[in-house]
């Protein structure tokens, strides 16, 4: 037979190369490369017909040959015919090739090409029978009818895969067994027989099957399951939305065969350049399958929701883990993207505001179907935002005239809640998500009650507040806006306590509305007008008391005090499109005069402070509004200033110094901070955590992270639960992670932080956002690497910040010198030494500890002058020997600390030297303060553990999760050093502080701070109080008074040094006050001064130190904490018949012990036993002369009068019957809260003086 081939073969390389070669060379040339690869038919059309004797015989020898079988003319025949059948053969080999090769010319991919397959138009295209017959025929099988019949209406996805496998001739075995496409995919095992049990035709088949069974998503099936093998019919991908994506999930665009989806009419989907839908593809983060269920469920129910404008979701599927959704791409992008575009405002033609107002309408009936879809159903959004609503092409996508080719549709339903039952009375759902800018004011008055469906309500009174603003002025004007705007449309209002019960209209929110008002293309009637009008009457409200019926019995002419349902507010837009359209109603207002402009906008008009509040009034926005003659919004521009500014707290925001970092960075060399990162061991769930994202948040609780930390070694876990170890959690309390900043913290962002994200600047890597850039791995405490992030931070203070000392001319009376870095001599110098100025020094702030601490290096007027002489620095306390180390490391010559510049054991010194302490802290270049020192002996540069840290990457940046060491508020002000009475009056007066902490771990490090704890930035202000200048007459009072608590509960090493230790912080604070005063007492606020009461038991009185004696109506008399009693501002009216003791003080001054003060005012006897509770005794367990008496500073001015009246009074108690004045000498011994039927006012009250 190899000869017949060969013959066969000579043909077909001719034909197939298409060369004229000599036939003895093409004899030989296809002898040699004679194979069954062609099959077995060629050989046996050839043996029919002729034969050549030999494969190596010239084709003249194979003619001789011939011609001896028989005569001239039969040859000639067969020859025709045999070359016939050669064509034939011919052929079926070009049909065959040609099914093969549109098999594999029709495969689609998305980026993976091993993830090809073939879409479904292209079957109709392949399955021509006669090239299914050629292929047959090329394998030698009988291409019989029912065989051929069986492949195309049956099993020409089976065919398709063994053509591609080069083994078509199997589908006979497929034919016999009934084993048709509709069981496909299939596993090994169900194909064994058929493939003969080679497992290599098996593993292909397998493998191959996916390139065929791409599933096709239909209108009538949204829910999928598909094996992690199965090959999507994507076949681009494209942009990641990024504004789509969240801490939940990622958006990312994709093309989707058009064969492989079914979309409505409505969906009207962008289209990519090659005819495919365009698609957004929302992959969950989480693998946990209640959460996609839900969403599932709302998303397949607004499926059927009979309008345009909320999303109609393609499909759901599942695949392994991971839990997708499919929606039509918005070609637009979301609102804010279409606002963004729109930089200039456009004509404000009928036209346009029609499409406008219909989109406005049929969002807000997008709503309201989503909010009412049955009797016994409905659902509210819960995020109403513009991210959430997407912009769709319309129509063709050419824009009509003004009117862009627009459809504007409700996306992101998933964060939607389900109520089954509609009720008045409703349980609190399981979570509350929503942005934060657009969320209603319920969410902070009642954090924890269920939020009714008027939630989306004020959401959509926000959005459609900025689509006004968008629409006058444009987006480049809604930018600046929403920039300069607060975090929501309203501000909370807060009880004495501190509790949010109530919420307005935020004031810049205000002010918007206000200028639009004015704005001349806005009169009253204008659709833009009317539109204005509900969102302020009616969808930006507070109140949200429900209404008596169900939302359908609310009508449009109802004037309601609460907010609406979606219902009225759908009609309202509905009314105002239809007068529009109806020419019943002006779009917008007509120009004043031919040459007017249109406003600028809000932005341009509204005066600002530079923290971000609206300013105070001044004559020309009195005017403005005056001029707009709007009464509600009179008082916009001339606000009350107590009202802008929250109660004072104890917060800390934590806010990275990236500019401060980057610079730093850039500077240092890098083998000090960047160490190679070892791939950390991490569970499943903590493996596709992105930390690194600022959405990022997730659950769990101290049981599962234990678990995950034995069970699977995962090293995050174990960080996460000893970063919450110290914490009130239950082994199975869910704990809720969330970032803030830098930080991943605790309880959604409202605890502290628990652990800190960092990362080092690496080159040609692109840093990540929102993750701090520093070390890791802190550098060792008075390292060179230390000692240069304090030179760069005072560095860039100085040029950044207004903290050096204004006054460089003043020198403290004595200075530590320190020589150079290569001796260990120090010495101490006076100011009278000749030192030239300015001098730049560092003060230290520090405990002495107990005294066989202190009593070991201290200046005395035994050993003065050895100390100006000259001594070795490594003879200080460690301690003070720290600082030395420091005050070198930062360039600097001359440190202060007390114990040494001050002679300890000479009063006269002392008494001098206490009284320059506000200049010598406030002159200071920078302040240390040792807190992690117990004492002198102690030191405050100490050796480092090691700390936690986790590395993690994200494409090619590493960044570290590490235990958070930044904790102001516990390292610092709850320090031990702070708890110190002199402290606070150092801390206040420094221009700045580098503060040496340890945590729990004694993990000391330098915190650089900019404090955002309104309470503890008052202490941190490099101009202190300068802060306090800005705020009203309240705010003035509740600062001083809160100082003076604080200060009360810190410790001294002697009591009687209370009044001197803050006497250089009470200077400041009058002056700043302007006003005179000591002792604790403002003069201008004398009435709430006199308002201290105990904290605690009792109080007890100092025994006089140093020849001072404290006046009694002063607290610094005492030894306790204190507190104030409380008075409403403006309610109280305050006495003028009391004469302060500085009342003949010179202006701005204050007492410094030299003279006695005593205080004025009539006494007044208590009658009928006023209650207990009412009376706050200074020393509870003494005794008093009775009947007592009273000074009484004011009283309620509330409409009760005579003996229900409250009064303020301070109690007294006589001491002597007269002085040298003749009036009676009386102490304080209390203050109280008494009704006028406790006071006697029928008696005649007498003038006294209180010392």
């Amino acid at each position: 037979m190899a000869p017949m081939l060969a013959l066969r073969l000579c043909y077909w390389c001719c034909v197939e190369s298409g060369e004229k070669r000599e036939a003895s060379t093409t004899l030989e040339c296809c002898a040699s490369a004679a194979s069954p690869a062609f099959g077995k038919e060629g050989s046996q059309h050839c043996e029919e017909y002729i034969s050549p004797p030999s494969p190596t015989a010239s084709f003249s020898s194979a003619t001789t040959a011939v011609s001896k079988v028989s005569s001239v003319s039969s040859v000639s025949s067969r020859i025709k015919s045999f070359k016939y059948h050669l064509k034939m053969a011919s052929e079926d080999d070009a049909l065959a090739s040609s099914l093969s090769n549109k098999i594999w010319r029709n495969m689609k991919h998305e980026n993976d090409h091993l993830r090809r397959f073939l879409p479904e138009s292209s079957w109709d295209e392949l399955w021509k029978m006669n090239e299914v017959e050629a292929t047959l025929r090329k394998c030698r099988t009988e291409p019989a009818p029912d065989l051929v019949h069986f492949i195309l209406k049956k099993a020409r996805k089976i065919f398709a895969i063994l053509v591609t496998m080069r083994q078509p001739e199997l589908i006979t075995r497929f034919q016999l067994e009934e084993f048709g496409q509709e069981k496909l995919p299939v596993e090994r095992e169900s194909v064994h027989t058929m493939l003969g049990g080679d497992s290599g035709s098996i593993s292909d088949f397998c493998d191959k099957q996916w390139w065929f069974t791409s599933p096709t998503f239909t209108k009538d099936k949204f829910r999928y399951v598909f094996d992690d093998r199965h090959h999507l019919p994507f076949t681009t991908t494209g942009r990641q939305a990024t504004l789509g994506a969240s801490n939940y999930s990622t958006v990312e665009e994709k093309s989707i065969h058009v064969d492989h989806v079914e979309l409505w009419a409505d969906q009207n989907p962008a289209m990519d350049e090659f005819g495919n839908p365009r698609v957004a593809v929302k992959t969950l983060l989480s693998s946990d399958s209640d959460p996609a269920d839900q969403e599932a469920k709302v998303l397949e129910t607004m499926r059927n929701l009979q309008t345009d404008h909320v999303i109609k979701a393609i499909a759901y599927y599942r695949r392994e883990d991971k839990h997708h959704f499919m929606f039509p791409w918005a070609e637009y992008g979301n609102l804010w993207e279409f606002w963004a575009k729109g930089k200039s405002p456009r004509a404000l033609e009928k036209p346009y505001l029609v499409w406008i107002f219909r989109q406005l309408s049929g969002l807000a009936d997008a709503i309201e179907k989503l909010h009412n879809q049955s009797e016994s159903k409905n659902c509210r959004h819960g995020d109403l935002k513009p991210e959430n609503i997407l912009c769709f092409r319309q129509g063709d996508g050419k824009d009509s005239g003004p009117a862009p080719a627009v459809r504007m549709v409700i996306t992101d339903v998933g964060l939607a809640k389900d109520h089954i039952v509609r009720t008045q009375l409703r349980e609190s759902t399981n979570t509350k998500v929503s942005t934060k800018r657009y969320a209603g004011p319920e969410m902070d008055i009642a954090p924890k009650a269920p939020l009714s469906r008027r939630f989306d309500i004020w959401s959509m009174g926000c959005i459609l507040l900025e689509f006004v603003i968008w629409i006058l002025y444009g987006g480049d004007e809604l930018v600046k806006c929403t920039n300069a705007a607060n975090s929501t449309f309203y501000r909370a209002i807060r009880d004495d306590s501190g509790q949010i019960t109530s919420a307005e209209i935020d004031l810049r929110v205000q002010g918007w509305l206000s200028y639009i008002r004015r704005d001349w293309r806005c009169p009253r009637g204008t659709a833009i007008e009317l539109l204005l009008r509900l969102i302020t009457e009616k969808l930006l409200v507070v109140n949200v008391q429900e209404a008596p019926g169900p939302p359908s019995s609310i009508t449009s002419t109802r004037q309601s005090q609460a907010r609406i349902y979606a219902p009225e507010m759908r009609r309202e837009l509905e009314t105002i499109l239809t007068q529009l359209e109806a020419d019943k109603i002006k779009a917008v207002g007509d120009k004043p005069s031919s040459n007017s402009s249109a406003p600028l906008g809000p932005s341009h008009a509204i005066p600002i402070t530079k923290g971000g509040h609206l300013a105070p009034a001044t004559s020309s926005t009195r005017n403005l509004t005056k001029a707009f003659g709007q009464k509600e919004y009179f008082s916009l521009y001339y606000v009350n200033l107590a009202n802008r500014f929250e109660t004072l707290t104890d917060k800390w925001i934590y806010t990275p110094d990236d500019a401060f970092a980057a610079a730093f960075f850039n500077d240092i060399k890098r083998a000090t901070h960047i160490q190679p990162a070892p791939e950390p061991q991490l569970c499943r769930r903590c493996r596709g955590l992105p930390l690194w994202s600022i959405q990022c948040h997730f659950t769990d609780s101290r049981a599962g992270l234990d678990t995950n930390a034995q069970e699977d070694n995962c090293e995050l876990c174990c960080l996460l639960s000893y970063c919450i170890r110290d914490r009130s959690y239950h082994p199975t309390d869910t704990v809720h992670f969330a970032r803030l900043g830098s930080y991943l913290t605790v309880d959604d962002g409202k605890g502290q932080p628990v652990v800190n994200l960092c990362t080092a600047p690496v080159s040609g890597v692109k840093s990540l956002q929102n993750v701090q850039t520093g070390f890791s791995i802190l550098p060792g405490a008075g390292s060179e690497a230390h000692f240069k992030v304090l030179r760069e931070w005072i560095r860039g203070c100085d040029s950044t910040h207004h903290c050096m000392p204004k006054r460089l001319d003043f020198i403290p009376s004595r200075l530590i010198h320190i020589s150079n870095l290569d001796s260990d001599l120090v010495r101490v110098v006076e100011r009278d030494d000749g030192l030239i100025q300015p001098v730049k020094y560092v003060a230290l702030s520090h405990r002495w500890g107990s005294p066989d601490h202190y009593e070991r290096f201290c200046a005395t007027t035994t050993n003065f002058q050895e100390l100006k002489d000259g001594f070795k620095a490594s003879s200080l306390p460690q301690t003070f020997r720290d600082a030395v180390s420091v005050t070198q490391g930062l360039g600097l010559e001359y440190v202060w600390i007390d114990s040494v510049c001050i002679v300890q054991d000479d009063a006269e010194d002392w008494h001098i030297e206490s009284k320059l302490m506000e200049q010598v802290f406030s002159s200071a270049y920078c302040t240390l303060a040792a807190s992690c020192a117990s004492g002198t002996n102690d030191g405050f540069l100490k050796v480092r553990p090691e700390r936690r840290c986790i590395p993690m990457t994200f494409g090619d940046a590493t960044y570290y999760a590490c235990e958070n060491i930044d904790d102001f508020g516990t390292h610092v002000d709850q320090s031990e050093l702070n708890q110190r009475g002199w402290v606070m009056q150092e801390r206040a007066l420094s221009r700045r502080t580098i503060y040496f902490v340890e945590n729990q771990s004694t993990l000391p490090f330098v915190m650089l701070i900019r404090d955002h704890s309104r309470k503890a930035s008052f202490l941190g202000d490099a101009n202190f109080p300068h802060s306090a200048e800005q705020y009203v007459k309240g705010l003035k009072i509740e600062f001083f008074q809160d100082l003076y608590v604080r200060y009360s509960k810190l410790a001294l090493s002697f009591a009687s040094d209370r009044p001197v230790a803050i006497r250089g912080l009470e200077n400041r604070l009058l002056s700043t006050f302007k006003s005179t005063g000591g002792y604790g007492l403002i003069d201008r606020y004398l009435h709430r001064s006199l308002l201290w009461k105990r904290e605690g038991e009792t109080l007890r009185r100092i025994a006089p130190r140093r020849g001072e004696t404290v006046p009694s109506w002063s607290w610094m008399a005492y030894d306790g904490a204190i507190d104030y009693v409380s008075a409403p501002g403006g309610k109280v009216s305050w006495f003028s018949n009391i004469q302060s003791p500085f009342s003949r003080a010179p202006s701005e001054s204050s007492h410094d012990g030299d003279e006695s003060l005593a205080l004025e005012a009539p006494v007044r006897r208590i009658i009928n036993d006023p209650p207990k509770e009412s009376m706050f005794l200074d020393e509870p367990g003494r005794d008093l002369t009775q009947p007592m008496q009273c000074v009484v500073l004011g009283s309620g001015s509330q409409s009760s009068t005579g003996d229900c009246q409250r009064h303020w009074v301070i109690l007294v108690n006589r001491i002597s019957n007269a002085d040298g004045s003749g009036s009676g000498l009386y102490e304080r011994v209390g203050v109280a809260i008494l009704e006028g039927r406790h006071l006697d006012y029928q008696g005649l009250a007498r003038g006294i003086r209180v010392q």
